[in-house]
């Protein structure tokens, strides 16, 4: 499932986005006591909810992107969400052919509203910690290529998500 910002991750304390609890000299009100947040989400973490598995917005405070980006793959490959249309970019190039306003913009909405963040298992809809937002690349085709905003479009997604959570990973018996 999509991570939900508000949830924290064990990679959160050796990330760069990462704020404490605590007053923050660089904020609008020095003085304030501000919540543990995330400052590449924005959000304040809940910690009434169970963390989220991992953030694929982590960057470690060594910033060295290359072993970042291979952390991400190394626990991806363990789990669907490598082969699903909304990790890292996968499903992008299906994406960004709608758009006839230039890649720019398709990109920072693609990274702002479809990229998934991280993984939450969500134990009412993913069976046997099967994501329930995954979407396989062929089948994200199949949903882009309905009208935009179409009851069609979001009547193919629910198909497609409500196919997988029931049978699993296309193609995985």
């Amino acid at each position: 499932m999509k991570k939900e910002f508000w949830r924290k991750s064990p990679l959160c304390n050796k990330c760069i986005y990462h704020s404490p609890e605590g007053k923050r000299p660089d904020s609008i009100d020095p003085e304030s006591i501000w919540k543990e947040s995330c400052h590449c989400c924005g959000y304040s973490f809940r910690p009434e909810l169970e963390e989220a598995e991992i953030c694929f917005d982590y960057k470690s405070i060594e910033n060295n992107p290359a072993e970042d980006k291979a952390q991400r793959d190394k626990w991806a490959k363990q789990h669907q969400c490598i082969g699903c249309a909304f990790y890292e970019t996968n499903g992008l190039s299906v994406y960004i052919p709608l758009d006839r306003g230039g890649e720019t913009a398709k990109l920072a909405e693609w990274n702002a509203e479809r990229r998934c963040r991280g993984y939450v298992h969500d134990k009412a809809h993913d069976k046997n910690g099967f994501c329930s937002s995954y979407l396989s690349i062929n089948q994200w085709a199949e949903v882009q290529a309905c009208p935009p905003l179409s009851e069609e479009k979001r009547r193919k997604w629910r198909e497609l998500t409500a196919y997988n959570i029931r049978e699993g990973i296309p193609g995985k018996g």
